[in-house]
C-alpha cells in the first residue's frame, strides 16, 4: 500500500534471531504449546523476509530480466538452504555424539534409540532415556544458539538494503521487455510448393 518495503526485512531479521535466541532455551521440560510459540514467532520474522526480498529484486530489475532475477534468488535461496543444513546437521550430530558419550554409561546399548526414534527412546530404561533426551536437548539448542548471531548478520544487510519505491506493473515500459531478434538469412532459398513424399503440405 505504502510502496515501501525495507522495513519488513529488518524488522523480520530481528523476530527471527529472537525466535532462534528462544527456541535455543528449549530442553526436555518445555512444554509443547511454549515451543510452538517460539516456532510461529520464528515462522512470522522468515515469513517477513524471504518472499519481501524477493519483491525488492523484482522491482530492481528491467522486465525483461524477471524471470532470470526470480530464478536466481529461488537457486541461491535453494543452495544456502543445502548449505546451512549440511553445517548445521553435522553441527548437531558431532555435539549429540559428545552429550551421549559423557551422559550414557559406557557400553550400554541405545539400538534405535541413538537415531532419536521416540518409541525406542520411550522404550529405554530411565536412566538411559534421561540420558538421551538430555543429550538431544542440548544438541538441538546448540544449534540454534549458533544460528542466531547470523540472523542477527542478516538484520545489517536488510538495514543496508538500498530501497527504491515499489514500480506499478502498468506504468513499465513495454520496451523494457522487448528482444530484438534478427531473423536468419534465407540466402534467396524458398519454402517447397510441392509435397515432400507424398506427405502433403
Amino acid at each position: 500500500r505504502t510502496g515501501r518495503y525495507k522495513a519488513f526485512p529488518v524488522a523480520g531479521t530481528a523476530i527471527t534471531a529472537g525466535g532462534l535466541l528462544l527456541l535455543s532455551t528449549l530442553g526436555p521440560d518445555t512444554s509443547r504449546y511454549v515451543s510452538s510459540a517460539y516456532m510461529v514467532g520464528l515462522g512470522i520474522g522468515l515469513g517477513m523476509v524471504m518472499q519481501v526480498l524477493v519483491l525488492a529484486v523484482q522491482n530492481d530489475v528491467p522486465a525483461g530480466d524477471l524471470g532470470v532475477a526470480t530464478a536466481s534468488v529461488a537457486f541461491f535461496r535453494s543452495l544456502g538452504g543445502s548449505i546451512g543444513t549440511a553445517v548445521f546437521g553435522s553441527l548437531m550430530a558431532t555435539r549429540l555424539a559428545t552429550e551421549l558419550a559423557a551422559r550414557v554409561p559406557a557400553g550400554a546399548d541405545l539400538g534405535a534409540a541413538a537415531r532419536g526414534t521416540p518409541a525406542a527412546v520411550l522404550a529405554l530404561p530411565p536412566l538411559l532415556r534421561d540420558a538421551v533426551v538430555s543429550s538431544y536437548g542440548e544438541a538441538i539448542s546448540m544449534v540454534f544458539m549458533v544460528a542466531a548471531p547470523l540472523a542477527l548478520v542478516g538484520v545489517v544487510l536488510t538495514a543496508l538494503l538500498p530501497e527504491k519505491p515499489l514500480r506499478e506493473t502498468a506504468h513499465v515500459r513495454g520496451d523494457d521487455a522487448v528482444l530484438d531478434i534478427e531473423a536468419p538469412p534465407t540466402s534467396g532459398l524458398e519454402p517447397p510448393t510441392e509435397p515432400i513424399d507424398g506427405l502433403g503440405h
